[in-house]
């Protein structure tokens, strides 16, 4: 089966070096290269279950810990969240995403090449 896109589907351009920079700035946090380069070759993508924006970035305290919500991915169900640990070191950056039916934190995956090539790869394969 193709895949094929519905009109709430889309992915933007990425935005310039400047916005990650201002991001930096901003939050006072470096983000790490890898999700930089992502956004400045896409700024946002929404696929059936997966929604990642630069413009949307926030800060959340789940559990105790800062992170940082890159977006939506319905691993487990529709709201879990994709987050990025700001207080681990970036190379690779781990991702991980917030379980909310059942109020977890789980390893999703131990790059943000990996989220991308695979885990967003197979679960749109599967749609």
């Amino acid at each position: 089966m193709q895949y094929t896109f519905d009109g709430s589907d889309f992915i933007h351009v990425g935005v310039n070096y400047d916005k990650v920079v201002q991001f930096e700035t901003t939050s006072g946090t470096k983000m790490p290269e890898e999700i930089a380069n992502f956004f400045q070759t896409m700024s946002a993508i929404s696929l059936d279950g997966i929604r990642i924006e630069f413009e949307n970035i926030y800060s959340l305290e789940l559990l105790g810990k800062n992170y940082y919500v890159l977006g939506e991915f319905w691993k487990e169900a529709d709201g879990d969240l994709v987050l990025w640990d700001p207080s681990e070191s970036n190379d690779p950056t781990k991702i991980y995403y917030y379980a909310h039916e059942q109020n977890k934190i789980k390893l999703l995956t131990k790059s943000f090449k990996d989220l991308i090539e695979k885990e967003f790869a197979l679960y749109n394969k599967n749609l």
